[in-house]
């Protein structure tokens, strides 16, 4: 499968073009999710030799000391014909058919990284070689380990190079080739002491042991090789490179390898060990094991790309745009900017944010307590009153009313008013002053650009000071305008008080007496009153109109009349972004294009797999493989379809029946790829159960089906039905992402069935859901108190595929019973294991239907049409109602005792159901009990008794037709129940709306009243 490692290969080589090698970042890297082989050793383990040995060329730099010293990516493309070359990433046009050309590029790369010193570099060289002769494998060959720096190194490599392997080794996706010489103890080999520290289990490392020749004479690595000294999850693996004095005699690859084969199969201490020895089988091993673990890391590969891609989409989003580069687009984008910010201060005002009802607050609140705090009759006090009136009337004293005393004492106290209504100027203003903050800090775009938010922010704030000087304007005005022209009405009244009782021809020291000047201040203090009322709601019509209208309409006017004067260079100091968010911007864009590009290339090699996977299934079909002993007749027509779904049964049934045996360990992770102690169980179609059960009670579950789209979900109900359980869905997307997901099932319809709710008891170890061969796995963990035994399991799917987690209705669906304790299982649909629970359950709930269908369903309507439709059948008609209606309680008596007793020993849950079946049968037997104290004939009484037994009995069975549909919905009996029962409802109403026609068109014949002594019972 090429396409897999070719796969890794691009994304890497896409990794390294845009920045992302996995260091520390910021940034999310996909470069540590990519499956990848890592070289490790010593300086002195011969690492290079192995990497030449698999290749087959000698292409790797060699000398004294440290050669390695930048991480070399290569990636190796198996070719169908055609001459070998090499071509590097950062010589993307440039092909390489001399290798001693390659060595040398190598060298030379190293060196303009870092330079002629010996120091090392992180940045990965990548080179592709691509022959006939190579397995299609990707290795990093790393830094060798070292203990001591020499000439021109800081004393700071050898912590250097081990924490650039480290970095490599230590991250769960790599595999670790560790290369340790033979010929040395394996307790000091650089390599297997640094792979233990990050995998201590080895169970992502491959030992490959070198210098075997080489090894002291009487002494073997057989223990090392058998995995006795130093236990790996994979067999070690010797191998034989060229010595110093092959390279200096130029003996090629080829012979040395055949060498190497001769070595190992003619030595006496490892000729049993030889067919999985030497550099070629190492190859084959590694490039089988890499196809594996990036066939199962795809799904989670997809499932982080997709999500880093949203993750990154939404900080890119927050970031804003890129500046535009000429003054035109600069203009437009600060004019987009503006209105952002003074679309989001309306927002405040209008109340779709908070913050405008500060405005209200100030006219509800603080102008009205202003106001009172204003203590106007103070002011009109005895003496002032006096004195303003006498200094008014100057040397001559007024007539009859001291006017222009009324009209001083009304200037002076409505003088008062001006400080509250400034104050409520000043208060709107604090308050669109805030809003502006607001709208500022909230508008995401200016924070962008540090200079255009203090250019905007100065910009509101002078809009907003010349809006409240002008507010304070208009608002003073309306004072004055009350002190200039007073409310003649009001004081027109005056003359009426003098007609009424006053006496106008008293001297005016006898109009300065006390009662006089009261009763002037009390007309002063009445007027300003009303005009303080008026005043009380005109103000606040003169700031909104002023201020907070103005605000809204043109608070950024003069800025754009000024910013359209401005040139390219000047509106470029606007958009001044800081240098950290713009650098930010542009890593986050090519992270961005990576995984896109990244999701383009799985989504299609998912693709071809699929394909493949489904080519492959359908070309081993017997469709294609047809022994010769097997005469099958290729005839057109009948013959030929019907021998065609026979061959397609019985491959079926092979392909089901072999499904225990598919090997899916390499396809799951760890704990569920432990498969030597799990139970196999093929239960349902093409479903394929695998469980374990340890001492501590933890069930692990490996769901297997055969899976094109839509969800497989399997649940866990305590009475077999789908009410109440709780269940495990998988699916994978349509973009390829995997998701498994529990659901809890409320109700029956889909908005009832809730995702991420249940009752089951998953342990810590995430649930894992993945597509291989065709078929689709899930997988989880459960932890109960108690060791599981019988358990009732739902199995369902459908083709339709969930959209925003929403389960679609199930396309099929049924119930099995596993005993997780023994593991044996027996489906409800069969008549096998009859004894186990599950199927007590099913056979009760058929029993329960059965009887119910027969009593309320069938026999009781036809015993009711009879004694409505066939009295003129005499005596026939009685014997044959009785008889129904007694058969048919019997029968509907039964459904409930069996109803009562499943509701009771399997837990089952079904309130309206049981009220419904409990009424039926409590009017039945009333029913019953009626006939027997049926009234005489001619009583009386035998009127009332035949309007009871006639409408109860209709209402008894209207309880039970509906229990019907109920019992069917109830136990998910599927559509077939559903169907049969409405024919016989349908047969039944049709006879019924015939006869009724008959007997609306011969009433003679059907109301013959018969000789036979007992009258209707129906």
């Amino acid at each position: 499968m090429e396409t897999l490692i070719d796969l890794v290969n691009r994304l890497q080589k896409a990794c390294t073009a845009l920045g992302d090698f996995g260091e520390e970042s910021s940034l999310p890297t996909l470069w540590d999710a990519l499956p990848s082989i890592a070289v490790v050793g010593g300086q002195s383990s011969g690492k290079s030799s192995v990497l030449e040995s698999v290749v087959g060329k000698d292409f790797l730099p060699r000398g004294s000391g440290i050669v390695t010293r930048r991480p070399l990516v290569l990636q190796l493309h198996k070719t169908e014909e055609g001459r070998e070359y090499a071509e590097f990433a950062h010589l993307p046009r440039k092909k390489f058919t001399d290798f001693a050309a390659v060595r040398k590029e190598i060298a030379d790369e190293t060196d303009r990284e870092t330079g002629r010193t010996r120091q090392i570099s992180s940045i990965p060289i990548y080179l592709s070689i691509y022959s006939p002769n190579v397995v299609n494998l990707t290795l990093i060959d790393l830094p060798g380990l070292t203990k001591v720096a020499v000439d021109g190194q800081s004393d700071s490599v050898v912590q250097d190079i081990e924490n650039l392997v480290w970095s490599y080794i230590e991250k769960p996706n790599c595999i670790i080739l560790a290369v340790s010489p033979a010929n040395q103890d394996l307790a000091t080999s650089d390599a297997i002491k640094i792979s233990r520290e990050v995998d201590p289990k080895g169970e992502r490392t491959f030992g490959v042991l070198t210098k075997i020749d080489l090894m002291d004479q009487g002494t073997d690595a057989i223990d090392i090789l058998e995995g006795r000294s130093y236990k790996l999850k994979f067999s070690w693996i010797g191998v034989v490179n060229r010595s110093q004095a092959d390279i200096n005699k130029n003996v090629d690859m080829i012979s040395a390898r055949k060498r190497e084969q001769e070595y190992f199969a003619n030595s006496p201490e490892y000729g049993h060990l030889a067919n999985r020895m030497g550099s070629e089988h190492l190859g084959k091993v590694l490039s089988k094991h890499l196809e594996s673990v990036i066939k199962s890391r795809i799904p989670g590969l997809q499932s982080l790309i997709s999500r880093t891609i949203i993750d990154l989409e939404t900080e890119l989003s927050r970031l804003g745009k890129p500046m535009a580069v000429d003054a035109g687009g600069k203009l437009y984008t600060i004019m987009e900017i503006c209105r952002a910010f003074d679309q989001t201060f309306k927002e405040h005002l209008d109340g779709i944010r908070p913050g405008g009802e500060k405005v209200y607050g100030v006219f509800d609140n603080q102008l009205p307590a202003a106001l009172k705090r204003l203590q106007i009759d103070k002011q009109l006090s005895m003496d002032n009153v006096r004195k303003l009136i006498t200094e008014a009337d100057g040397y001559q004293p007024h007539l009859i009313a001291p006017e222009q005393g009324y009209r001083r004492l009304i200037e002076s106290t409505l003088v008062t008013i001006k400080p509250p209504a400034e104050a409520v100027v000043d208060a709107v203003h604090g308050i669109l002053k805030d809003l502006v903050r607001k709208s500022i800090a909230e508008t995401a775009e200016l924070k962008q650009y540090p200079s255009l938010k203090v250019e905007v922010t100065n910009a509101a704030y002078e809009s907003l000071d010349r809006m409240r000087n002008e507010s304070k304007r208009a608002t003073l005005q309306l004072v004055d305008m009350e002190s200039s022209y007073l409310t003649v009405d009001f004081f027109r009244k005056l003359p009426q008080d003098i007609e009424k009782g006053g006496n106008p021809t008293h001297s005016i020291f006898d109009r300065y007496n006390d009662a006089y000047l009261r009763r002037v201040g009390s007309n002063v203090l009445s007027y300003v009153h009303m005009v303080v009322g008026t005043l009380r709601h005109s103000i606040p019509k003169s700031v909104v109109y002023c201020q907070v209208r103005e605000a809204k309409r043109s608070l950024l006017d003069r800025f754009f009349t000024e910013l359209g004067a401005k040139e390219g260079r000047e509106l470029g100091k606007l958009l001044d972004e800081d240098p950290v968010i713009t650098q930010r911007r542009q890593n986050i864009a090519k992270r961005l294009e990576l995984y896109r590009a990244a999701q383009s290339e799985i989504d299609t090699v998912h693709h071809k797999l699929h394909t493949h996977s489904f080519i492959s299934i359908y070309l081993c079909s017997s469709f294609f493989f047809a022994p010769e002993s097997l005469q099958f007749e290729m005839i057109p027509g009948f013959r030929f379809r019907v021998l065609a779904v026979f061959v397609l049964i019985v491959t079926v049934s092979v392909v089901v029946g072999d499904e225990c045996n598919e090997d899916i360990n390499g396809v799951l992770p760890l704990p569920y790829a432990n498969m030597t102690h799990m139970v196999c169980k093929p239960i349902w179609n093409s479903y394929v159960i695998r469980y374990s059960q340890s001492k501590e009670n933890v069930v692990t579950i490996v769901l297997s089906a055969t899976y094109t789209s839509g969800y497989v979900a399997m649940g866990f109900s305590k009475d077999g039905m789908m009410l109440n359980s709780s269940a495990m869905v998988g699916w994978i997307t349509r973009k390829g992402n995997p998701v498994i997901k529990q659901y809890y099932a409320e109700g029956f319809s889909p908005s009832q069935v809730k995702h991420d709710k249940g009752e089951l008891p998953l342990t810590s170890i995430p649930p894992f859901v993945t597509v291989y061969g065709g078929r689709i796995h899930l997988a989880y963990q459960l932890k109960y108190p108690s060791q599981l035994k019988s358990q009732p399991i739902l199995l369902a799917f459908s083709s339709k595929y969930p959209q925003h987690h929403l389960l679609s209705v199930h396309d099929d669906k049924t119930t099995i019973h596993l005993d997780f304790s023994q593991g044996s299982s027996g489906s409800s649909e069969s008549r096998s294991n009859s004894g186990t629970p599950s199927n007590n359950l099913h056979r009760s709930k058929t029993t329960h239907g059965a009887l119910g269908l027969l009593g309320w369903g069938i026999i009781l309507p036809y015993g009711a049409i009879v004694a409505r439709y066939f009295k003129h059948k005499e005596p026939l008609w009685y014997y044959l109602h009785v008889g129904f209606q007694f058969v048919g309680f019997i029968f509907a008596v039964a459904a409930g005792f069996v109803g009562l007793n499943m509701y009771n020993k399997f837990n089952f849950h079904a309130p309206t159901h049981k009220g419904f079946g409990i009424t039926a049968i409590v009017l039945s037997v009333l029913q019953v009990s009626a006939f027997f104290i049926r009234p005489e004939k001619d009583s009386k009484h035998r009127k009332y008794w035949n309007w009871y037994h006639h409408y109860v009995g209709r209402i008894a069975l209207l309880f039970g037709s509906l229990n019907i549909f109920l019992g069917i919905q109830l136990a998910d009996a599927g559509s077939s129940w559903k169907i049969g029962y409405g024919f016989v409802l349908a047969s039944i109403i049709l006879t019924s709306i015939v006869l009724e026609v008959l007997k609306l068109k011969t009433p003679n014949k059907f109301s013959e009243n018969p000789s036979f002594p007992v009258d209707s019972v129906h």
